[in-house]
């Protein structure tokens, strides 16, 4: 059974972030719900490292960047990530794309290591599912 929900004045519920939390020096970016599912996935940065992670429903949060820095390199806006039905796709700090999947598996290059990318959005296609054989950049 499932709690009774109650209004109660902004700010005054209870949260997983706490003033402590955010005093930490952890800092939570670019947070998306994954299209059609109760996944959400957020970048978390803890001194200068940033990291990707996910959580389904009630289930713990992992990581999915294993190891890489997905922060983008680009300071200008266009999203360090995109969530979609299957995995995320970042743009890691060396400037490639990588497809991070929910599921087993560690995040694959997408791009070549020549260049940069500035926003990994437009990897997704309208089905919310990412290309691996024609990538767009």
């Amino acid at each position: 059974m499932s709690p009774e929900k109650q209004n109660k004045p902004f700010g005054t519920w209870p949260s997983p972030i706490t003033p402590e939390l955010i005093g930490g020096s952890i800092r939570f970016s670019d947070v998306q719900w994954a299209p059609g599912s109760g996944r959400l996935v957020w970048c978390q940065s803890l001194s200068g490292k940033t990291s990707l992670l996910t959580q389904l429903g009630s289930d713990a949060p992992y990581e999915l960047s294993a190891g890489f820095n997905p922060s983008g390199g680009v300071g200008y806006g266009g999203g360090e990530f995109c969530a979609g039905l299957d995995g995320a796709v970042f743009a890691d700090k060396d400037g490639r794309l990588y497809f991070a999947p929910y599921g087993p598996g560690s995040p694959r290059a997408l791009t070549p290591a020549f260049g940069s990318s500035a926003n990994p959005k437009p990897m997704m296609n309208t089905a919310g599912t990412y290309s691996t054989t024609k990538v767009r950049v």
